[in-house]
C-alpha cells in the first residue's frame, strides 16, 4: 500500500510550474528523497530523512506555498499528497524513537 501511494505521488508531481498565480512548488527533491530513502517494499529510512538538509528545505518550501485557483487539479492533488506524506515523515522523525506512528 505504501509503495502504491509513493508511486502515485511521483506520477502526480511531474511537470509542475508557475501558472499565473502562486508558484507551484517543485516536487523533484521530494521524489529523489523517496527514491533514495524508501525501499521497493515500502520501508522508510527515517534516520536518513532526519539528517537530510534537502528534506528540511522541502518542508520549508511546502510550508511557504499554498494552492490557489491558478493551479490545475493535478497540481493541487500533487501538493496535498506530497505535503501530507512529507509532514508525516517529519512528525515521525520529530518523535523518534517510535515503534509505531500510533504511539504519537
Amino acid at each position: 500500500m505504501k509503495y502504491l501511494l509513493l508511486s502515485l505521488v511521483i506520477s502526480l508531481s511531474t511537470g509542475l510550474s508557475v501558472s499565473g498565480g502562486t508558484a507551484v512548488p517543485d516536487h523533484s527533491t521530494w521524489n529523489s528523497l523517496l527514491q533514495k530513502y524508501v525501499s521497493e517494499a515500502g520501508v522508510v529510512n527515517y534516520s536518513a530523512f532526519k539528517t537530510n538538509k534537502e528534506f528540511q528545505n522541502y518542508i520549508l518550501t511546502i510550508s511557504g506555498s499554498h494552492p490557489d485557483d491558478s493551479w490545475s487539479r493535478d497540481q493541487k492533488m500533487a501538493y496535498w499528497i506530497n505535503a501530507y506524506n512529507a509532514f508525516t515523515v517529519k512528525l515521525i522523525i520529530d518523535n523518534m524513537p517510535l515503534r509505531s506512528i500510533k504511539d504519537i
